[in-house]
């Protein structure tokens, strides 16, 4: 003789539809005790990065685990486990309710979607404005394949290491433009550390860029000079003085 087929008194589904919980579906047992788990949860997960969401950004799939857990609304109950499978856009939630284990399986919407930063980005707004310039005019030095190196390769210097100060956190954009490179930062203050940090001398000035939420937001410019001096030409002695200065 089979087993037989149980059938919630509540709402009339089987247990080859949901998981039961004694002599009623889990869903309907969890909603006697008052337990409210989502029905399903939204993800958003950028486009153009590694950042994810459920109600804060975060690099970190491990983060989504507590956004997860604020979502289920219970009292007297214990959550002993989380997991989330993006691939599968499934989370698995395990519940321990009177000495016995609850597993909900909730669906995950996952949406391709701008984080926070890719979206001031797309829309043109940095917070900070690197410009590498040289101290010579390049229209009057014949070294100027000599001087794009060097603002190049400070540029660079300059990027690794925001990107290294943020780990991710920094969006960064660089344009080539007359007479040197802008190195576009979504962050004033890790240009600052940057720039301090590497012991590049700079001129600061600021700008008001617009206003959200009656709140004024400006961008800082930072004007970096790249120090040149022109390779001394066969048969050229040096100047005494800065001979000098270079023994001191």
């Amino acid at each position: 003789m089979g087993i037989k087929e149980k059938i919630c008194p509540i709402c009339g589904r089987s247990d080859k539809e949901v998981t039961f919980h004694g002599f009623i579906c889990s869903e309907d047992f969890l909603a006697t005790k008052k337990i409210k788990v989502p029905s399903s949860i939204m993800v958003q997960i950028c486009k153009y990065g590694d950042k994810m969401q459920i109600n804060a950004w975060t690099n970190n799939p491990d983060d989504l685990l507590p956004q997860v857990k604020r979502l289920i609304k219970a009292k007297g109950i214990e959550i002993t486990h989380i997991d989330i499978d993006l691939e599968k856009a499934v989370a698995e939630v395990e519940l321990s309710v009177d000495d016995e284990k609850i597993r909900k399986f909730i669906p995950l919407d996952v949406r391709r979607t701008l984080c926070d930063l890719h979206a001031r980005a797309t829309r043109g707004y940095y917070e900070s404005i690197i410009q590498v310039r040289m101290s010579e005019d390049l229209e009057r030095t014949e070294d100027k394949e000599l001087i794009a190196s060097k603002i190049q390769r400070t540029a660079d210097r300059i990027t690794v290491m925001l990107q290294q100060e943020e780990r991710g956190e920094i969006y960064i954009r660089q344009d080539r433009v007359r007479g040197g490179i802008d190195v576009y930062t979504s962050s004033t203050a890790a240009t600052f550390r940057v720039l301090s940090a590497l012991g590049i001398r700079n001129n600061i000035s600021r700008k008001l860029w617009t206003q959200k939420k009656g709140k004024q937001l400006f961008r800082t410019t930072f004007l970096v000079r790249v120090p040149y001096k022109a390779p001394k030409k066969p048969g050229q002695e040096e100047p005494e003085n800065e001979s000098a200065e270079e023994e001191q």
